[in-house]
């Protein structure tokens, strides 16, 4: 399956990719959109071995992060739930980033997802919208 970005954002210097879900391109579902798992990582400015340990931390059984052709070669992409985890455990994890970058980088990736998230509901069928939740990108502190 090869994937096209439907955004594009820079954070912190760096390129954040943001991709459909494949709900949606699979039944024109509005959701949320999935992450380049290594522009988040490149963002936080992860270790390999902190980025393993926040791997590790993001782990579900239910959604598994997979493996696409995009326009810029081979990606593991996440959903965003996934992206939020890893925004969370670097934090906990103490990533070399001060509480207030970790705290920027994260508004400016919600602000990338739901702005992701509106091109998606725009082209969704007006009949089969349906009303979801929005609180990951709200702040709940």
């Amino acid at each position: 399956m090869r994937l096209e970005p439907i955004r594009t954002v820079e954070i912190g210097g760096k390129l954040l990719r943001l991709y459909p879900s494949l709900r949606y391109l699979e039944y024109g579902h509005e959701d949320v959109p999935w992450h380049c798992e290594n522009d988040l990582r490149a963002i936080l400015d992860l270790a390999p071995v902190k980025a393993g340990t926040v791997g590790r931390l993001v782990s579900t059984h239910l959604v598994e992060r997979i493996t696409v052709e995009t326009p810029d070669g081979i990606r593991v992409v996440a959903p965003h739930f996934m992206g939020e985890r890893a925004l969370a455990g670097a934090a906990c994890i103490r990533s070399g980033r001060s509480r207030a970058e970790l705290g920027l980088i994260r508004d400016a990736y919600r602000a990338a997802a739901l702005g992701a998230k509106r091109i998606m509901e725009a082209n969704v069928a007006p009949g089969t919208r349906k009303p979801r939740p929005v609180a990951a990108y709200e702040d709940q502190e």
